[in-house]
């Protein structure tokens, strides 16, 4: 391989879950961090490479949590530049890319395995992806691009319908999207921003789903449909935050609900590669009673779940979505493309066949998976300082106790009936609808009417009652 476009891989993240997948797989492969979580101690454990920049600090907060921040830290430089050979150019992964990560990686000769923060912007932000993805425009909901200060609630309820949903340009979990469902509701938002560009849409009542998938110069690559866990008051405060997945829901679905969404991978995948898009993003649907499709958002990033589900992918023997996107980062000729593929995955790929064998992966990894996860979240309106929380670890349920039984850092660590709980470390600050524990698990946890299975609410209960905040 030429060592000039190769050299090694260092995912920056403020959280070094985000960064999990193909840590054990391929080699040379670093995670870069700011959090120095119970999560290091087990990772490195199993061989793992990390750099946590609070752990060298010796503080649990050690810079405002950003990854272009971490990224321009000189501690980290000097990491970076130890753990990588001569002659070879360090290769940069960012869960989201921005202006001055593309500054920091150009000036510091870092190749950057990301698109670009423009491509990123256009498909990501709210209002520029509606107005972007044209051919897509019939699988949306019904939709208003207005200020809020131009248009009146009888006027968007006659368009739209009683209930509506606000979304402005910028936000996650949900923390960007207003659920509308009377006119004190809006008139009390039109204050607020009057002059705030907004994408109004009727709102759909369904099932919320999350996919996640890869733009390749082979086609697209996809898989893990799963149903997204939203708006539980005991983990989030916000009404459409998100707060977990469920693989194993999706096997409810009838095949015109599949079809719909080949649709829409398709089209998606013709505008983003015509565009110069690459590498992995994620979409949002909403799936009604009568199987109808909605598309709701994109994101035109790493999708939340990436680590999870690259496991999941793993377990399955497929060659994970993340795989092919630091192989189309990476490299320029086919040829080595496909030997990087062949080198970790064993697939014997050559340029003749890998369509071939993305179209037959794709259909295998759209079937339901027995896994799922769910966050607790700080729900309460300010910035907290954890003093407590439930120790990290794999744990079973014996129907009234939450029982540590071993170490792990990832689902792979674990067999059917044992969760592993991910957790954040004492003394750190977590801002509001941020992640303070995670639990995952091979078996689904939502019941066939969409609610949390009653053997779970007591396990979150439990988790709950050992976190303390202040």
């Amino acid at each position: 391989m030429d060592l000039k476009t190769n050299g090694p891989i260092f995912y920056i993240c403020n959280d070094p879950e985000r960064a999990l997948g193909l840590e054990l797989v391929v080699e040379d492969f670093h995670i870069v961090c700011i959090d120095n979580s119970p999560f290091i101690r087990t990772a490195r454990k199993a061989g793992v490479k990390i750099f946590s920049l609070a752990e060298i600090n010796e503080n649990p907060n050690p810079i405002y949590r950003s990854s272009a921040k971490l990224l321009e830290n000189t501690k980290v430089q000097e990491y970076i530049n130890k753990n990588t050979p001569k002659g070879e150019i360090p290769n940069i992964v960012v869960f989201k890319v921005s202006l001055k990560i593309e500054k920091i990686c150009r000036e510091k000769g870092y190749k950057l395995l990301n698109t670009t923060s423009a491509l990123n912007k256009k498909f990501e932000l709210k209002i520029s992806q509606y107005n972007n993805l044209n051919n897509l425009i019939s699988f949306f909901p019904k939709t208003i691009i207005s200020t809020l200060g131009k248009v009146t609630y009888s006027e968007l309820k006659r368009k739209l319908g009683e209930n509506f949903v606000i979304q402005y340009n910028r936000g996650h979990t949900g923390k960007s999207t207003i659920f509308i469902e009377n006119e004190k509701q809006y008139i009390k938002e039109r204050k607020k921003f009057p002059n705030r560009l907004a994408r109004i849409a009727k709102h759909i009542e369904g099932d919320m789903y999350t996919m996640n998938m890869c733009v390749t110069r082979f086609g697209m690559v996809y898989g893990g449909l799963s149903y997204q866990i939203t708006g539980v008051k005991e983990l989030t405060s916000k009404k459409g935050g998100t707060v977990g997945n469920d693989w194993l829901y999706p096997r409810n679905l009838r095949s015109n609900a599949y079809n719909q969404i080949q649709d829409i991978l398709n089209k998606l995948q013709d505008t983003l590669y015509n565009s110069g898009y690459k590498g992995m993003v994620g979409i949002d649907l909403a799936i009604t009673k009568r199987q109808r499709v909605y598309l709701i958002e994109v994101n035109a990033r790493q999708p939340a779940s990436t680590s999870i589900h690259t496991k999941l992918m793993l377990n399955e023997e497929f060659i994970p979505l993340q795989a092919f996107h630091f192989a189309e980062f990476l490299f320029e000729e086919n040829l080595k493309y496909m030997k990087f593929l062949n080198k970790y995955f064993n697939k014997g790929l050559i340029e003749q066949n890998i369509e071939k064998y993305i179209v037959e992966q794709n259909k295998l990894s759209m079937l339901p998976i027995e896994a799922a996860q769910i966050s607790v979240r700080n729900t309460t309106s300010k910035r907290k300082k954890i003093t407590e929380n439930i120790e990290q670890g794999l744990y079973v349920y014996n129907n009234k106790e939450f029982i540590k039984t071993g170490e792990g850092h990832s689902i792979q660590d674990i067999i059917p009936g044992e969760y592993l709980v991910l957790t954040t470390r004492r003394e750190q600050l977590v801002s509001p609808d941020n992640e303070i524990a995670r639990i995952q698990c091979l078996e689904g946890l939502i019941d066939e009417g969409g609610k949390i299975q009653k053997k779970f609410s007591k396990i979150i209960k439990q988790i709950n009652s050992k976190i303390k905040i202040k």
